[in-house]
């Protein structure tokens, strides 16, 4: 009698009852084995398809926000870009220093300062640029005249910071509230900010000749930033 014959014949021999619990059993085992083969592995997939899905939909969020932002940056560049053009055209390049002395000191003559020629002090490497000092010492003026020399300094279309001013009293000026008066440096340069400002030269007379001296600095693009442009 083979196998089958066998257990055929051994489940004809039991009760009802048994019967009904081989049934139920085969059909247990049929079930753990539909969940642990089936069943469990495809819910797995699922759970892992659904998960990269929602990834990729967050991917595709992303890339879409950064379309839609693409003209938005390029105007933003484009701005930028006029911007950095605009500050470029402040700085000199080192050929200009000479120039930029003779005009300096034409202005002072245009004026009627009696002073000594400007005097370019030890340049200064700064992170993509060149700061390069300069004094004009001996300066004899009234204060007027000094200040409206100050006030077109500011006004070049050079970049121009005036780090300190040194006034001694002269003919007519009172000593009280001369001295050196520091001033703040250029925005985004890197200048130090100054103490609380000095009292205004009190002056006993408008016209009174002051002796004072001018510490200013211009910039100088470095070598690099001479070549490059701005395609960033």
């Amino acid at each position: 009698m083979n196998p089958l014959s066998k257990i055929s014949s051994r489940i004809s021999e039991m009760s009802k009852r048994g019967k009904i619990t081989f049934a139920a059993l085969i059909l247990i085992a049929v079930v753990l084995l539909y969940y642990f083969l089936v069943f469990a592995p495809l819910t797995r997939a699922l759970a892992e398809a659904t998960e990269e899905l929602e990834k990729k939909k967050g991917d595709l969020a992303s890339q879409g926000r950064l379309i839609e932002s693409v003209p938005r940056r390029q105007e933003d560049k484009e701005k930028l870009t006029g911007i950095f053009s605009e500050v470029r055209k402040k700085f000199l390049i080192e050929e200009q220093i000479p120039e930029f002395l003779k005009q300096l000191e034409k202005r002072t003559n245009k004026l009627g300062l009696d002073s000594s020629p400007p005097n370019p002090q030890r340049l200064l490497e700064q992170e993509g640029y060149n700061e390069q000092p300069i004094r004009i010492d001996g300066i004899k003026s009234d204060y007027h005249t000094l200040a409206r020399f100050l006030n077109e300094l500011e006004n070049l279309p050079t970049l121009v910071n005036v780090n300190t001013v040194t006034i001694s009293p002269g003919h007519g000026v009172s000593s009280r509230g001369v001295g050196e008066f520091p001033l703040e440096g250029p925005p985004g340069l890197g200048g130090t900010p100054p103490p609380a400002p000095a009292p205004a030269p009190s002056l006993e007379t408008g016209s009174g000749e002051l002796s004072s001296s001018v510490s200013l600095s211009v910039y100088i693009l470095s070598p690099k930033e001479e070549t490059e442009g701005i395609d960033k």
